[in-house]
């Protein structure tokens, strides 16, 4: 019989912290810009704005498939667009910021929902978990056609919609491959992190058998990461 004690899912907090862990980690010095020939904004409500973004969210969905995988979950990775949409405090349609994240990856568990710890908006970073976001303040849609997409925005409710373009399920074989890769980012400051070292990191974490990193400069933290 399964041990039923692997699926828990961790607490909020736990995924905060994690979060918190994972946005130091991957976020880099280097903001890159979104190129001028991609759009950033849709819709005619929301003023459109060029907003730089560095989500990293590739490594993201990485590393939460494999926390979660390795607890027993089943895990699917998604790739698509994610529109954020930060409704002004003035309640004036034309100070709405629509951002239109052109490629994005997240996952979703199985009987459980979208998680998406990548994300990253104007007023604030919010945890996306289980198809919520934490402290539900924003609210969180997904869909595979541009119907649902147009009725969420026309809510004009903060919040963030997920259009799956693509989904795959996570494997063990393909999982361990892609951890034993090196994160870029580190690679070319000096340090040989692999993702599989981040995911024993953050898995020690989330037990509390270790501190957070974020103390230490990203630099340091990365080679203690290599050890």
């Amino acid at each position: 019989m399964d041990d039923i004690r692997q699926r828990i899912l961790p607490t909020d907090e736990q995924m905060l912290a994690l979060k918190r862990e994972l946005n130091f980690i991957f976020w880099t010095p280097a903001v890159r810009g979104t190129p001028n020939a991609l759009p950033v904004s849709v819709g005619q409500q929301a003023s459109q704005e060029v907003v730089e973004i560095n989500i990293q969210c590739t490594s993201h969905a990485l590393v939460t498939a494999a926390i979660f995988m390795r607890s027993g979950f089943t895990v699917t990775t998604r790739a698509g667009m994610a529109f954020v949409l930060d409704a002004s405090a003035d309640s004036n349609p034309s100070d709405d910021l629509l951002n239109q994240i052109v490629k994005h990856w997240w996952v979703t568990l199985d009987g459980y929902g979208l998680v998406d710890l990548s994300l990253k908006a104007r007023s604030e970073n919010p945890l996306i978990y289980c198809n919520r976001s934490v402290g539900g303040y924003w609210r969180v849609a997904f869909g595979d056609t541009q119907r649902e997409r147009d009725q969420f925005l026309r809510t004009r409710q903060r919040g963030c919609f997920y259009l799956t373009l693509n989904k795959q399920r996570v494997v063990a074989s393909q999982l361990e491959q892609s951890l034993a890769q090196t994160v870029k980012p580190a690679q070319v400051s000096g340090p040989q992190v692999q993702y599989e070292h981040i995911v024993r990191h953050c898995e020690n974490l989330l037990s509390g058998g270790v501190e957070s990193l974020t103390s230490l400069s990203q630099g340091e933290a990365w080679s203690q990461l290599s050890r």
